[in-house]
């Protein structure tokens, strides 16, 4: 549900003439299995513009390309392998970049950003959406929760600020939606929960996913997480 949120509030800050203009780009950074991607071309009134998703992982590219030719949006939606601290496209090739859930794993977070900075064009927006220390967290929480979930480490909102404008941004906001989080949280465990009662012969990896969503959940009623749209 975020992903309809955050493309919306890109929109707003895009002029109306760029966003059904031929020759309109967006770049999702990090798409994984192209679902972002799949809701903002089908919304879209713009049939001529493009969005590209770019991922680093090859079983993620296979499953989003399936998921883009059985919603007939080949000729919208192009699928490309690579890094978004290393992106293959030149300079402001696209009016917006976008990125939800990705950027937690980006082993330099300026880097990334300053990359978000560089393919945009003049007038256009980078918005993305993703988990961060919450306001009681401490550093050892911090330190503790990024050598649990394997990432490189987790920003708080207003580091995450800072390290945009130091990689060149200047109109920098942050909106938190940690409520909405959560109720995206419940929906998915209702799912899950939902799949194990019927495929109870195949439920250790539900299980495990269940417990990961929970356990989410629990550490955002606790504020050691927080959901920031930046």
């Amino acid at each position: 549900m975020t992903d309809y949120m955050y493309y919306d509030l890109a929109m707003t800050l895009i002029p109306a003439h760029r966003r059904t203009a031929p020759n309109y780009q967006c770049i999702d950074l990090g798409s994984g299995t192209g679902a972002s991607a799949i809701r903002i071309a089908s919304s879209t009134t713009n049939q001529k513009g493009k969005v590209v998703c770019l991922n680093v992982c090859p079983q993620q590219n296979r499953i989003a390309q399936h998921n883009v030719t059985k919603s007939n949006l080949h000729n919208q939606i192009q699928i490309v392998e690579g890094d978004f601290e290393q992106v293959p496209f030149p300079d402001h090739a696209f009016d917006l970049a976008f990125s939800q859930d990705a950027f937690i794993h980006a082993q330099s977070k300026i880097q990334a950003f300053r990359e978000a900075f560089r393919l945009v064009r003049q007038g256009g927006a980078f918005v993305f959406c993703d988990v961060m220390a919450g306001p009681t967290t401490t550093d050892d929480q911090v330190e503790q929760f990024a050598q649990d979930n394997a990432i490189p480490d987790l920003l708080r909102p207003e580091q995450a600020m800072q390290a945009m404008r130091q990689a060149g941004w200047k109109d920098v906001h942050c909106l938190n939606v940690t409520k909405d989080m959560r109720i995206s949280f419940q929906l998915m465990l209702q799912k899950v929960l939902a799949s194990l009662e019927t495929h109870k012969h195949d439920c250790d990896l539900l299980e495990q996913y269940c417990q990961q969503i929970q356990r989410r959940i629990e550490q955002i009623d606790r504020g050691l997480i927080q959901c920031e749209y930046v």
